[in-house]
């Protein structure tokens, strides 16, 4: 069996600023994690995914700012978008699922 992650440009920008966002950092902080690590599990999860470019519209999603999931998910032709985002727990036009279920998916 084989896993590949993919994201998009727009989507590792996002990964980048939501990292500094002080929640963000309160919550880590609140577990021992400093900054430095979670930076580094960022660049860490960037550094194993394949970067895919989402050309024309996104899909349509319940939360405008959730199309950008779909767009990459539908771009790098995935099996499933794994989320627990309730906006995009209920789209199309891929399978989407909860990191739960893949895992039940994939090795029960």
């Amino acid at each position: 069996m084989e896993l590949q992650s993919v994201t998009s440009p727009e989507i590792v920008t996002e990964w980048r600023k939501t990292m500094l966002s002080v929640s963000v950092l309160e919550y880590f902080g609140r577990r021992d994690v400093p900054p430095i690590r979670l930076n580094r599990l960022i660049e860490d999860m960037i550094a194993v995914c394949e970067i895919t470019h989402p050309e024309g519209d996104p899909p349509p999603c319940r939360d405008e700012q959730d199309r950008k999931y779909l767009h990459c998910a539908v771009s790098g032709n995935v099996d499933f978008l794994v989320t627990t985002d309730l906006d995009l727990l209920v789209q199309e036009p891929i399978e989407i699922v909860r990191p739960g279920a893949l895992w039940r998916l994939l090795f029960e």
